[in-house]
């Protein structure tokens, strides 16, 4: 788990992103990002936008600080650049089995008899 105050120059591929205007008026990115297992939020300040290359779909190498906000860590973006790496290698993995459908029947057959109740 990220904790504030940590510096961060990882990987990630940004699964969303939105233009908004904070109470002050300040103009920001809100990004959201993931990582395999894990999903933070982001945020790139208009500031910052001339040293960040964000796209959705996209995975980026960023820099930046994570930081508490509303109870969540969240990464305050100083600088993102797009690399060329997979998103899928990038997306939280799903489990998936694998058997043979026709040795799973013959097992079922072998156990119909096996755990009846009789009365």
């Amino acid at each position: 788990m990220m904790m504030p105050g940590a510096v961060v120059n990882k990987e990630y591929l940004v699964r969303e992103l939105e233009e908004r205007v904070s109470k002050n008026g300040k103009r920001y990115q809100s990004i959201k990002l993931v990582n395999k297992g894990e999903e933070i939020r982001a945020i790139i300040w208009d500031d910052n936008r001339v040293n960040c290359q964000v796209v959705v779909g996209k995975v980026v190498c960023l820099n930046g600080l994570a930081e508490a906000y509303n109870g969540q860590v969240n990464i305050k973006i100083t600088e993102a650049k797009i690399v060329d790496k997979n998103s899928e290698d990038f997306e939280p993995q799903i489990p998936t089995m694998v058997f043979d459908i026709d040795c799973v029947e013959k097992n079922l057959k072998s156990w119909t008899g096996m755990n009846r109740i009789t009365y």
